[in-house]
């Protein structure tokens, strides 16, 4: 009589699968993914951050750069206004330098014309006088070399008026600074029929211009912070 034992072999079937025959446990391989996967996302998550992060600096730098660029159009306008304001205030400097200038020139040839008058001795007639720069040139009659001595003194010892101090000014040999005529020499004479014909040269110096109200405020104003220096 021949017996079969199932249980045996259902036994040694269980056995083998317990041992290692079939597939690995399902809870460690789903944390092995759950893993994984948190890392790829966090991972993405990252770039994508750091992407919009980028952009985010990139379209602040460019507003930054449009701003600029605006301003530096503003102050370019500026600048040429600026400029354009300059050429006009310089211009206008000018025109009235010039105008002081011919004022002036007015003004000494009219007071020459005084001082060689105030000069001129009895007995001395002058028939030209020529003017270059400050130099002059006289030409004339006399009846004596002494009246034409005389008119060279009178021309070397003219002196300009006070200034606004109210202090004469010093015209003397060695100090020629507040002299109308510096310097004063005889070029030639000769003798003809008892008149003596004579040529003088001379240089003119008339006082320096009076200063301009704007000027005369500047020199106050500069005179109290110059005097409390030590």
């Amino acid at each position: 009589m021949i017996r079969i034992n199932l249980l045996a072999g259902e036994r040694q079937t269980t056995q083998k699968k317990s041992r290692g025959g079939g597939a690995p446990s399902a809870p460690g391989a789903v944390q092995l993914y759950l893993f994984l996967a948190l890392f790829v996302g966090g991972a993405i998550a990252l770039c994508v951050f750091g992407w919009l992060y980028k952009s985010a600096q990139i379209a602040e730098l460019d507003n930054e750069i449009a701003a600029a660029k605006q301003r530096q159009q503003q102050l370019q306008v500026i600048a040429q206004e600026v400029a354009r304001y300059e050429a006009q205030v310089q211009l206008l400097e000018q025109k009235l330098q010039t105008i002081r200038d011919l004022k002036s020139r007015q003004g000494a040839a009219v007071r020459l014309i005084d001082e060689i008058s105030r000069a001129l001795p009895e007995f001395v007639w002058l028939e030209n006088l020529d003017q270059t720069g400050s130099g002059l040139t006289f030409r004339g009659k006399s009846n004596s070399l002494n009246a034409v001595a005389n008119f060279i003194q009178n021309l070397q010892e003219s002196t300009h008026p006070p200034g606004e101090d109210g202090q004469p000014k010093v015209c003397q040999p060695n100090h020629r600074e507040g002299c109308w005529f510096p310097q004063v020499d005889l070029s030639g004479s000769q003798k003809r029929d008892n008149v003596v014909e004579f040529t003088l040269t001379a240089s003119f110096q008339p006082p320096p211009p009076e200063p301009t109200e704007e000027e005369g405020a500047a020199a106050a104003a500069a005179a109290p912070a110059a005097g409390g220096n030590p």
